[in-house]
């Protein structure tokens, strides 16, 4: 069975692999994290934050969503909410720290980064949001050990990180730079006339039309 990332236009043929989003989602991540020594964490990361879409029910929604049928994908307890699915494969997979950092990563790229305990988000705290994602990890179990052979080994932050203020700003900035990745590649496949503006700037006078007329 083929999973894709993102849907667009009634043909399935036109629509975005998973894989493919995955991995132009990390190498996007390592290339913004190279200043601050994080590269393979950012590519670790980039792999893993939509793993939830490797289920029926997303791809299912997909579907629905272009007034597809979906019948081909029964209903077979998999969860659509696509997030907490890496957070909680990363967590049980990759060791105690490695894991939760990844797993903040990848359960916060849409909603911003949980808290571990938080009255006021409730089922947005982490620890609900790996309960969720844990119902998921059976239905993607195959699709994760395909993606598990691109990840690269880390075992702890880079050097520079000695203090909690340190590893708060590092987590805070290895989670922009994925966020960052993940939206960019998503632009460059849904509106690639407008990603291909990214890079270059237009002409001043060109600007200065969208002001009306300057003054006298």
């Amino acid at each position: 069975m083929k999973f894709y990332a993102h849907s667009k236009g009634e043909s399935v043929e036109n629509w975005q692999p998973l894989e493919e989003h995955l991995y132009n989602t990390a190498k996007l991540a390592a290339e913004f994290a190279t200043p601050i020594k994080s590269t393979d964490w950012a590519w670790n990361a980039g792999w893993l934050h939509d793993l939830g879409k490797a289920t029926n029910a997303f791809q299912a929604y997909l579907r629905r969503c272009n007034e597809l049928d979906d019948s081909e994908y029964d209903a077979d307890g998999s969860i659509s909410n696509h997030a907490s699915a890496g957070a909680a494969w990363a967590d049980a997979q990759q060791g105690t720290l490695v894991g939760r950092i990844l797993a903040y990563l990848s359960a916060g790229h849409h909603a911003g980064l949980p808290d571990w305990h938080s009255s006021e988000t409730g089922n947005a705290a982490l620890p609900c949001r790996l309960e969720e994602g844990r119902k998921n990890i059976k239905y993607i179990r195959n699709f994760s050990e395909s993606v598990s052979v691109n990840l690269k080994k880390v075992k702890r932050p880079p050097e520079f990180v000695r203090k909690p203020d340190d590893f708060h700003l590092w987590v805070r900035m290895l989670f922009s730079c994925l966020v960052d990745a993940d939206s960019l590649d998503t632009e460059r496949f849904m509106n690639p006339d407008k990603s291909a503006e990214r890079g270059s700037f237009p002409a001043l006078e060109n600007l200065a039309g969208l002001f009306g007329k300057t003054g006298e």
